[in-house]
């Protein structure tokens, strides 16, 4: 479940447009899942299964840490993420994840493993 009020301010502003002329439609927003009772932070946003259309990105960390992480993309835009452990890079994740944003220029380094190319911006 989404908070009412970004819903609600997401629907009005489809509304006022609409209203106006300008043909729109809401999209909801993907749905994110934030668990923190077993000491460890796991995260996940949109779809995270992937598909035979889909690309995954996955990273494990070594035996000294317990992290992990993985994207999809479908058509280079990020569509879906699970991040466990701690990432400083999950608010951008998150946000780019949301708006399903377009990763063609910053692939090779996504798939290198580098998350810092979805900070910047």
């Amino acid at each position: 479940m989404h908070g009412f009020w970004p819903v609600a301010a997401a629907q009005a502003e489809v509304a006022a447009a609409n209203a106006v002329g300008d043909v729109r439609r809401y999209e909801p927003p993907p749905a994110v899942t934030i668990l923190k009772g077993i000491g460890i932070p796991v995260t996940s946003i949109g779809d995270v299964e992937g598909t035979a259309e889909t690309e995954e990105l996955a990273w494990e960390s070594s035996e000294d840490e317990i992290r992990y992480r993985k994207l999809v993309l479908r058509d280079e835009r990020l569509d879906g993420a699970v991040l466990m452990g701690r990432w400083p890079e999950t608010q951008s994740v998150l946000d780019a994840v949301a708006s399903h944003a377009e990763v063609a220029g910053v692939l090779e380094t996504l798939r290198a493993g580098d998350l810092i190319a979805l900070t910047a911006g």
